[in-house]
């Protein structure tokens, strides 16, 4: 009786210990994330303005931005942190994509990226010194642009700090066992920048427009899955 009581133990032990081994390489075998990789573009090619009348003329040639505290949010409010920030923006006005920064991201089906583009700490050396500038009294910025307007050079510049959200055109998937990059684009439509509701140009240089032109910039930003890279929403 001993021995078969003994026999049934070492049996019980020998499944238990089978079932941990199995698991321990379930969890490390099971692909239940993948890396994701973050890239923006210009929605407009020719970067000029969306305005009805022809009288002014305004074309940019530099936008950058000072981006921090970047994340991507899932439908159960999963979220995955792109880490090593803040990132430097340096637009690709020809519509080329730039990639900006990755992540290692769950499984799961993911809604909105929700990102900062706000100016250096006081004590904070940026890599880029166009967004802390001036002697005595320190200028910091969040974002900067340049371009010609009706043939005069301008910069515009921003030390608002933004805080944007931005639903994805489709829910992004990320599917266990996901193989390669998983790849979203920011893409942002330069060309409503300096337009106001009616359709004219705004003068980037006038105080009264900074508001307005801010306004705009934060609407300009829309995401999606953009495996390929070019661009433009996947099918």
């Amino acid at each position: 009786m001993n021995s078969l009581r003994h026999f049934k133990f070492k049996s019980l032990l020998t499944v238990l210990a089978g079932a941990l081994v199995f698991g321990a390489c379930s969890t490390s075998d099971s692909g239940d994330s993948a890396q994701m990789r973050l890239n923006a573009t210009s929605k407009s090619n020719n970067n000029a303005q969306k305005a009805k009348s022809q009288a002014d003329t305004l074309i940019i040639t530099e936008a950058k931005f000072r981006i921090s505290e970047l994340e991507v949010e899932s439908a159960l409010e999963d979220s995955a942190d792109f880490e090593g920030g803040p990132f430097i923006l340096d637009l690709n006005l020809d519509g080329g994509v730039t990639e900006l920064a990755t992540t290692e991201i769950n499984a799961g089906i993911y809604e909105e990226i929700e990102f900062e583009i706000d100016k250096p700490d006081s004590g904070e050396t940026p890599s880029d010194p166009d967004f802390k500038t001036g002697e005595g009294e320190i200028e910091r910025f969040s974002l900067i642009i340049r371009g010609t307007y009706n043939g005069n050079e301008f910069t515009f510049r921003s030390s608002k700090d933004f805080e944007i959200e931005v639903e994805f055109e489709q829910g992004v998937e990320i599917q266990s066992n996901a193989e390669g990059m998983i790849d979203v684009t920011l893409s942002i439509d330069t060309a409503i920048w300096f337009v106001d509701a009616n359709g004219n140009t705004l003068d980037p240089t006038l105080v009264e427009n900074q508001a307005m032109i801010e306004a705009a910039i934060e609407a300009s930003f829309e995401a999606f899955e953009d495996d390929d890279r070019d661009g433009e929403i996947d099918d």
